[in-house]
């Protein structure tokens, strides 16, 4: 974003780029209402909600992106879709096994990590390639293989219980 920021059709300085990560603040600030929600209703059902929200983000990013608005709004719902997300695995992660607490943590940071690396890279590819609409699209097929990833999983994991239940 602050390339796009930074060139064609807003032109704005560092300084101003910079202020859109204090708008995320507004969609990190959601993050305490998901874990309480998260205590609620299975977090592995609230996951697939807020991957949805997330690519309902890109769509404002890449459909409507060329207005301030629709960026404001796309960072704030990006920012509470991955945010939240990662507060509900976290919650689901955690009831895996108390003990062992630190090492899931470290697997689920390093995994975190890792994504966002590999995310970066492909921004940064589609950026050099195809500018502001690539980096949405990229954005946008990675969130689908997300949703995608976590249908199977929910799948997979009906037919297991049924299974075990007959």
């Amino acid at each position: 974003m602050p390339f796009f920021l930074e060139g064609e059709p807003y032109h704005y300085s560092s300084s101003i780029t910079g202020l859109f990560g204090l708008i995320g603040v507004a969609g990190a600030a959601g993050a305490p209402f998901i874990g309480r929600l998260a205590d609620r209703i299975a977090p592995k059902k609230i996951v697939g909600i807020l991957l949805v929200l997330t690519l309902i983000a890109y769509g404002f990013f890449g459909l409507a992106g060329f207005t301030i608005w629709s960026l404001i709004a796309g960072v704030i719902i990006l920012d509470l879709g991955v945010q939240g997300s990662q507060v509900s695995n976290q919650t689901r992660i955690y009831a895996l096994e108390p003990a062992a607490r630190s090492r899931i943590n470290t697997v689920f940071m390093v995994s975190t990590f890792t994504g966002g690396a590999i995310g970066s890279t492909l921004g940064s590819f589609a950026w050099q390639h195809w500018g502001w609409s690539g980096v949405c699209m990229m954005g946008g097929m990675l969130i689908v293989a997300a949703i995608c990833i976590w249908i199977v999983y929910r799948v997979i994991e009906k037919r297991v219980l049924y299974a075990g239940g007959a």
